[in-house]
């Protein structure tokens, strides 16, 4: 049996009955689906409908009333449309996207010295209880993040919560400025790209710009109904090419910028902000925009005290996301009470910064419990049988290295680990000065990458990012520069302290001034001394020891638990080799194993006749 449902055509961006059209009906079944009232609707009306509208596009409500809430929700697809919409008075709303898929203005596509690429890409729905967010390649190839050609798969942490609802907060219910700050490896860059993509395009165009300081250039994608524009912008051409962009985008509708990848220190990258902030000043409204910063804070140049308070929401109707507007809600189990989005009567200034935190082991933890996560990382560790206390093992075996950088932890192997935090200590030549305390954190070169930062009672706590770190810059600045940071900064809980382990200035010692030491022998005590030696680290787990031992050479296994001892000194001319465990404490683990196998490898590759002293 069937019945007559009235509806009226909205138009979703005047909210005003569309144009030339009136109340009218369907014939459908009793208690027929909001899905099979959408397809009759479509098939009725579609002559007059933007031509790539289709019945899915279209949002339902009960309605006039219910669609002019605040609040109003439309309805699911799997619902009955029961008695409503039986008379013209309380006919059903039916909003089209009048907007949606328009063609990219021609402005843009016109800038005669860019080349722009088209593809499409839909719009991203995350689900809000769901602990994996995932972009597919259409979301991902083009913007400067992730791996060219394949999705991208986000673990939903608290940190990921807290950055996603500030970024509606600040930025789509009102129009902050707003900075997003935090060590490079904490999942900002990512966790921007997927609000981005997540956002409603009926209502926003979206402009997002990967600064990409490797390669000296400018990612822009132009992300606009379920289409997208891609070029790239050389550093030398964007003073000439970026206005040109800003000044091509909608003057009608919201357009939203993510200038990504922001140092002050790069000379294209500030010339980048200038840009975008003087396009935000023009028209506010219409122009947001979000910065997100390579740079553990902005330091001296972020000052809140000068910066007004603006409204908190300048239009209730705005809807950022398909799902229950943007806002994330924290997991049920997690009762982190930071977690919890701000609430709405919280001042928002004109300028706004929030900080991101580093990873914590735990966190890792969490997310490699997940199997469906761990499967799409399980190439970074080495092979494992893939059972949950197996993967806690590779876990702390790699945070040894990796430390608080999920970059580190999930995109890349030990061995590329190592040689990034290597180039990047070789390259921080300010690292000297941040730990004599002469710049800050904001300081905008390689020092960053070698950084993690946490929340803490005293302020921010910004640590080293690892205990390999910490290690290769004892053997490079020596005991005094050492003592300074472990003054200055907060020690890892994670790790034992490991910023203050006394390997660390052992290694220190000996690298800059050389060790005295003693010993016993026949109940006396003796001295001896160690000269100034360069330190060479290790993989003792490699089947071959990659170290030249022409000459006499100190050795440390790259993961300090790693071998059951910190290092080891090998003199080929005189057969010996000396193994060295530092300890503060009384005790020390000894397990004599790691220490036969290294003499093996040692005699099978560089000694013929092996020895072991002291």
């Amino acid at each position: 049996m069937s019945r007559e449902v009235y509806f009226q055509l909205v138009d979703k961006a005047t909210r005003l009955p569309l144009p030339d059209t009136f109340v009218d009906a369907v014939d459908l079944a009793e208690n027929a689906s909001v899905i099979r009232f959408r397809r009759a609707v479509w098939d009725q009306v579609k002559p007059i409908l933007p031509s790539n509208v289709i019945a899915a596009n279209l949002r339902v409500y009960a309605n006039r009333e219910a669609y002019d809430e605040e609040n109003g929700q439309s309805f699911g697809g799997d619902l009955a449309i029961g008695a409503l919409g039986a008379s013209k008075k309380g006919a059903l709303i039916v909003v089209v996207p009048t907007q949606r898929f328009q063609q990219l203005q021609r402005p843009l596509l016109e800038i005669p010295q860019v080349d722009w690429t088209m593809a499409s890409c839909s719009q991203l729905v995350v689900e809000d209880k769901a602990e994996l967010i995932e972009l597919p390649p259409s979301c991902v190839d083009g913007t400067g993040i992730g791996r060219s050609g394949g999705p991208l798969m986000l673990y939903r942490r608290p940190s990921l919560v807290k950055q996603w609802n500030e970024m509606d907060r600040c930025s789509i219910q009102t129009y902050a400025l707003l900075w997003i700050v935090g060590p490079p490896g904490t999942g900002k860059s990512c966790t921007a790209l997927a609000f981005a993509c997540a956002l409603d395009r009926a209502y926003w165009d979206v402009l997002w710009i990967h600064y990409s300081r490797r390669y000296e250039y400018f990612n822009c994608v132009r992300l606009h109904g379920n289409m997208k524009a891609v070029c790239v912008i050389k550093e030398e051409t964007i003073d000439r090419d970026l206005p040109a962009i800003l000044n091509g985008t909608s003057q009608e509708r919201q357009t939203i910028v993510f200038l990504d990848g922001y140092v002050k220190s790069s000379k294209a990258g500030e010339a980048a902000r200038l840009k975008c902030k003087r396009w935000h000043q023009e028209n506010e409204i219409q122009h947001r925009l979000v910065c997100i910063c390579s740079m553990a804070t902005l330091g001296k140049d972020f000052r809140a005290a000068d910066y007004p308070i603006i409204p908190t929401r300048i239009d209730y109707r705005q809807r950022s996301t398909t799902s229950a507007g943007v806002e994330m809600q924290p997991s049920e189990d997690n009762d982190d009470i930071e977690m919890h989005p701000a609430e709405e009567d919280e001042d928002v200034d004109y300028e706004m910064m929030f900080k991101v935190d580093s990873w914590r082991l735990e966190e890792y933890a969490d997310a490699i419990s997940n199997t469906e996560f761990f499967n799409r990382i399980v190439d970074v560790f080495p092979s494992s049988n893939n059972a949950l206390g197996e993967r806690e093992k590779l876990l702390e075996a790699k945070y040894i290295v990796a430390g608080e950088s999920a970059r580190l932890m999930f995109d890349v192997s030990t061995e590329k680990a190592i040689r990034i935090l290597d180039d990047a200590i070789d390259a921080a030549t300010d690292v000297e000065l941040y730990l004599q305390g002469h710049v800050g954190d904001a300081s905008a070169t390689a020092v960053n990458r070698l950084l993690a930062r946490y929340p803490s009672s005293a302020g921010p706590d910004i640590r080293l990012v690892s205990s390999y770190v910490v290690r290769r810059i004892a053997v490079n600045l020596g005991p005094r520069l050492l003592v300074n940071f472990a003054k200055a900064c907060v020690v890892n809980p994670s790790m034992d302290g490991h910023i203050l382990e006394a390997c660390f200035f052992f290694f220190a010692e000996l690298s800059h001034k050389g060790l005295d030491w003693s010993y016993w022998e026949e109940s006396t005590m003796k001295r001896d001394r160690w000269e100034q030696s360069d330190v060479v680290f290790f993989d003792p787990d490699k089947y071959k020891v990659s170290v030249s031992l022409d000459d006499p050479t100190w050795m440390a296994p790259v993961k300090w638990n790693q071998g059951g001892y910190d290092a080891v000194f090998v003199n080929k001319r005189e057969n010996l080799v000396r193994f060295v465990q530092v300890t503060r404490a009384e005790k020390h683990t000894f397990d004599p194993t790691y220490f036969v196998a290294l003499l093996n490898k040692l005699a099978a590759g560089a000694l013929k006749k092996p020895g072991c002293g002291g």
